[in-house]
């Protein structure tokens, strides 16, 4: 377990992000850095860091959960999300085996969205650059999150 994914993480966000990144050099980057994919990549990454996810498939099931139902993402942004190059690229490399892991991860699943739920605040999901200099464990107290062990 990576030290962003423990609850009471002393590593700030940013700290965390970095972990998070060259724990998984495999991610996807956009082509352009200034493009809506970049943003909504960056987006997605600092939602896996924040809910102690990992980048297996359980770990993006939980996270798309824990989105959808934590932060302050609309529908809309998502549906917009879908569209983007980079996420439709990633889409299609998943496929079918994203909808099985989601079905096998149904428990974890529920788990996670009901911890959204239940969170005392919506995570800001596109406007977090204030938060980057904030240890893990108080932005996960003051939001009310519980990552999922």
């Amino acid at each position: 377990m990576l030290n962003y994914q423990q609850q009471d993480s002393t590593l700030t966000l940013n700290q965390g992000l970095r972990e998070y990144q060259q724990a998984n050099p495999e991610l996807l980057e956009a082509a352009d850095p200034d493009s809506p994919g970049a943003h909504m990549l960056q987006c997605h990454d600092v939602a896996h860091v924040v809910f102690g996810c990992d980048t297996d498939f359980r770990g993006e099931v939980l996270v798309h959960a824990w989105t959808l139902t934590g932060t302050t993402q609309t529908l809309r942004d998502a549906h917009d999300a879908a569209a983007v190059t980079e996420h439709r690229s990633l889409a299609s490399e998943l496929g079918l085996g994203f909808a099985k892991t989601a079905l096998t991860a149904a428990p974890g699943l529920a788990r996670a969205a009901l911890r959204g739920l239940r969170m005392r605040r919506k995570w800001p999901y596109a406007s977090f650059d204030d938060q980057l200099n904030r240890p893990l464990a108080e932005i996960r107290r003051d939001y009310g999150i519980r990552v999922l062990r």
